[in-house]
This record gives structure tokens, sequence and C-alpha cells, in this order.
């Protein structure tokens, strides 16, 4: 007979198999999106020695996720960019689904926080717009790891074995990377240090905290300010006057969402629309129940309901909303229902806890059916899109020759054969389509051209090749119309690419 510590491991092992397959295949088989050519491009340029800003465009964003990836980049000795970067995401992916198992576990312990836990975290993994965000070869991820992990360090008990000088610290570090990789994220790293100012201690207790958790953001900052000091206006062109600039042109070209219709559809999506209201009914339960409850659960409840509300907010206030920021608010909405459910899980509800769990295992599985479908592909590596990719690279280089410089919106394309890009264009289309509205003196400093000056660039340095076919035709006309008609052509991906080669 199998015992019931056998029967929590078997699942434990069982779900997050099917958890970790599922985003592995969800990752390989996203198409390429234009985010991750810049994203690639950052890490690789800066694995070859050159600098954000000063030496190419990189957009919208501090410059700590391309120092990351290009630290692996190079450990690696890779130039399989794209594979990288999407398993670099998909590995933070699986982290943040077993912090939440974790978190679970540790608030509601026993078989109460294996089976809610593996409950929340299938609940999280399954949502929708999760799995559309995660897997990109983009920073999201690794953001949301950085904020998930400065929970737990931040919510574990002063018995903890690790001194709470260094788990402050440590908050503060995974808060400041998070910071110096999307700016909006100043917000968390603000809620995390007002709940350290607004906690029960003895002033000067309370003072050395703040102290350790200021001293460890100055020590993380040092590498990105650094970077940016380099070349500061350069620094402020990407990161503020592009994405001001960029928020016209979604609208010309009918790709951008009205705020509140983009809320209510992502709102009345099945699995969102459970996970809130599981959520708004456990804060209400715990606030009628709040006499009773243990007064220990109370701030790490506010904290991830905070947390929540402040990524929901950070969604709306940027200027362009997108369907994947509505993505970050939902692990804190998750973790904050193990708080209010310890006071329900107890030996007399077993049975009750395992049917709850099962019920929303199977409303996560039924409600998104279409990662499971994957499934079987994960046997099909030459179909993995990073891959086909690198082989299209390949080719490309074949034709063009290694180190030879290829004109493309779409730099990974290049770079992954071993081919050279223009630095004027390692930001893909984000600062290409803008960059005629900008000042020649701001063009010179962020390294960036426009449609009207890419014939001048090509004339001054000369393509091996041009590559078409990921952007609109209106942005990449002025490239076609600097190719010789001699130039012989070359498709890929049913005809979607075009290679124009000497």
């Amino acid at each position: 007979m199998v015992s019931a510590m056998a029967i929590k491991q078997i699942a434990v092992v069982f779900c997050f198999i099917v958890i970790t397959l599922t985003l592995f295949t969800s990752g390989m088989f996203k198409p390429l999106g234009h985010d991750e050519n810049m994203y690639c491009a950052a890490g690789a340029l800066t694995a070859q020695g050159k600098l954000i800003y000063r030496d190419f465009s990189y957009v919208t964003h501090p410059p700590y996720h391309a120092l990351v990836v290009a630290i692996i980049y190079k450990l690696l000795h890779t130039t399989h960019y794209l594979l990288v970067g999407r398993l670099v995401s998909i590995i933070c992916d699986c982290l943040i689904a077993l912090f939440i198992f974790l978190i679970f576990l540790r608030v509601l312990r026993n078989a109460a926080g294996v089976y809610l836990g593996l409950a929340a975290a299938v609940l999280h993994v399954f949502n929708p717009y999760v799995l559309y965000a995660g897997g990109f070869a983009w920073h999201h991820s690794l953001i949301l790891l950085c904020v998930i992990a400065a929970f737990w360090l931040y919510t574990a008990g002063d018995s903890q074995t690790v001194p709470r000088y260094w788990r402050i610290a440590a908050v503060a570090a995974l808060l400041t990377g998070a910071v110096f990789m999307r700016l909006t994220c100043a917000l968390i790293w603000l809620v995390f240090l007002v709940f350290i100012l607004l906690e029960r201690r003895p002033l000067r207790q309370k003072l050395r905290y703040i102290s350790v958790f200021l001293l460890a953001s100055c020590i993380v900052s040092l590498c990105p300010l650094y970077i940016i000091a380099q070349a500061p206006a350069a620094f402020y062109i990407d990161v503020f006057t592009v994405p001001f600039l960029n928020i016209a042109y979604p609208q010309s070209i009918g790709r951008s969402y009205d705020k509140l219709d983009l809320v209510s559809r992502v709102i009345i999506q099945p699995t969102y629309l459970l996970t809130v209201l599981l959520g708004a009914g456990l804060w209400l339960a715990a606030f009628i129940r709040r006499k009773n409850a243990d007064t220990t659960a109370h701030r790490p409840l506010i904290l991830a309901a905070v947390l929540a509300a402040a990524f929901f907010l950070i969604a709306l206030i940027i200027p362009s909303s997108w369907e994947q920021y509505f993505a970050m608010p939902i692990p804190f909405l998750i973790l904050s229902m193990a708080y209010p459910l310890a006071g329900f899980c107890t030996a007399v509800y077993s049975n009750r806890i395992k049917l709850t769990a099962a019920a929303i295992i199977f409303l996560s599985l039924v409600l998104n059916p279409d990662p499971l479908k994957l499934l079987p592909a994960v046997t099909l590596p030459s179909q993995y899109v990073p891959v086909q990719i690198h082989a299209i690279a390949n080719d490309i280089a074949s034709k063009v020759g290694k180190e030879n410089r290829v004109l493309t919106l779409a730099p990974l394309f290049a770079i992954e054969g071993g081919c050279e890009i223009y630095p004027q264009l390692a930001a893909g289309p984000f600062a290409y389509r803008i960059a005629d509205s900008m000042t020649v003196r701001e063009r010179t400093a962020a390294k960036a051209v426009g449609p009207t000056e890419i014939a001048e660039l090509a004339q001054k340095n000369p393509p091996s090749a041009i590559l078409l076919g990921t952007e609109p035709p209106q942005l990449e006309n002025p490239l076609r119309a600097i190719a010789p008609p001699t130039w012989k052509t070359q498709t890929y991906l049913d005809s979607q690419l075009t290679l124009f080669s000497n």
C-alpha cells in the first residue's frame, strides 16, 4: 500500500514535470517577437565588449537584463542567442512556479500546503496571459523572479537560519536589479521600503534595516549607473524620448489598445476571472475573520495584495498598455490567497482540501487546454522556433559571409550566423521608425537612424546583404530601395523573409 507521503511526493513530481514541459514547449514554439531582436542583439553586442547606449541603441529599458544574458552568452561561448535567451526565461518561469508552491507549503504546511500549493502553481502557469508573457527572450520572467524571490525572503520568519540583515540586503539587491531592468519597478522597490519602514520594531533596529536596504541598493546600482554615465544623453533619449515618440506609432497602424477595453478583456478571460474571484473571496474572508486570525499573517497578506495592485497599476500608468503587462499581478494575487487559506486548512477538512485543489487544477486545465496539446511536440527539436531561426541565420551567413554586414530591422537573423549588423539598428524597428521625428543631435547621440537617412548610412558602410520581411512594408521599403537590381534573392519561412545579397 502506497503511503500518504509517497502519494504527495508523486503528486509534486508529476505536477512539476507537467509544468516544466508546458513552459518549455510554450517557449520553444512561440513565433519570433520583434522585441526579442533588441534584447538578444543587446546581449550579443555586450558579450562582444560593446557598451549599451554608448555604442548601440537599446531603447526603453535600463541595461541589467542585457548584462545578465551577455554573461551567459559569454560563459556558454554560443551564438544560439534566441535559444539561450528563451531558456533563461523558461527557467525563471519554472522557478516562479516553484516559489509559489514553496510559499504555500511554508504558510499552510503538511498536506494542505502540498495540494493547495500545487493547485496554486498550476493556476498560475495555465493562465493564458502568464503563458503569453513568459518564455520570450526578454526581461519579463527575470523581473518577476527577482520580485517573487524578494517576497520569499522578506516574508521568511525571524527564526530562519539566514540572518535578517542579509535577507534585507538580498531583497534590496533583487529589487534594485529589477528596477534596472524596467524602471517602473521602482514602485515595487518603494513598496518594500515602505513595509520595512512600517515594521513594529525599535527605531534603532529599523534604521539599521533601512541602512542595509539602501546600501545594498546603492551597491547593485553601481554597474548600470557606470554604463549610463558613459553616455548619459544617449540613455535619456533611448529610455525616455524614444518611448514617448513611439506612443503614436502603434496607434497609427491600429495596434494599440484602449486601456479600458484591454482591462475589461483581460478581466473577463475565464482563468483570469477565476483567479480574481478566488482572491477577492479569500480577502473578504480574511477581513471578516481578522480578529481570530493569526496576526503574523496580516503583513505578508497585505504585501502580496499591494504588490498585485502595484503591478496592475504599472500596467495602466505606462503610456502604452499591452496584454503581457497584466500577467505580472497574477502570482502575487495567488500568493495572497495562502494566508487566509491557512485559517481554514485543518486536519478536519483534509478531504475537502484535496477536492478543492483537484477542482482548481481541473478548472485551470479545462479553461486553457491548448498548452497541453503542444506537449507531444517536445520530441521535435528541429521544429523549435529558436532552432529554425538559428538554421536560417547560418544559411544567411553561408551566402553573405561571416563578419560581413547585413542591413535589417531583425538583427537576430544576422548575429546568430556570425554576421555584423548596424549598431543604429540594434534595437530593431523601435528607434528606426521614429528617428525622423528626432533632432539631428538626438539621433547622433542615440546612435539612431530613420527611413530618410538609411540610404546615407548604407552608402557610408555598404551592406553585403539586406534582409526584409519582419516589419510592415512602409518601414522596410527604404531598405529595399538600397538593394541593387542585380542582387540575388533567397526566401525563408514560406516566403515571409527575403534576403538580397550580392
